[in-house]
């Protein structure tokens, strides 16, 4: 099981590695990260970039006695390191409503099995 684990992890990193680099060559992408003071709405664009790569993340993880184990927290941190507080923030935000959301006990789950209930299942 922990080689499974352990292999499954170097996958997922290599992974983000990948999508870090494919993304580190578009132009837009570069400028957002080099420059020294960006807008708001730069802050927005990458908190949603990096919040995005953390979902993501969440998809690729692999259960184990009834937890995920997966990469999420790169994104954010990245985020953080990247693009400052504002943009870790917002990158943590998006993964953890995505998680809370679509997680055991989110909403979505709460909405399913309120629908399952009235449908008689």
């Amino acid at each position: 099981m922990y080689d499974n684990l352990f292999v499954s992890m170097v996958f997922n990193i290599g992974f983000l590695v990948l999508i870090a680099n494919l993304v580190s060559r578009v132009p837009t992408i570069k400028a957002l990260l080099t420059e020294h003071t960006i807008s708001l709405g730069d802050h927005v664009i990458l908190a949603v970039f990096f919040g995005l790569i953390s979902v993501l993340s969440t998809y690729t993880g692999m259960g184990v006695n009834g937890a995920i184990v997966n990469t999420r927290v790169i994104g954010v941190l990245t985020a953080g390191l990247m693009g400052g507080p504002v943009v870790g923030m917002g990158a943590a935000l998006i993964g953890g409503a995505h998680r809370w959301l679509f997680g055991h006990r989110g909403l979505y789950r709460a909405g399913l099995r309120l629908l399952h209930t009235a449908g008689g299942r």
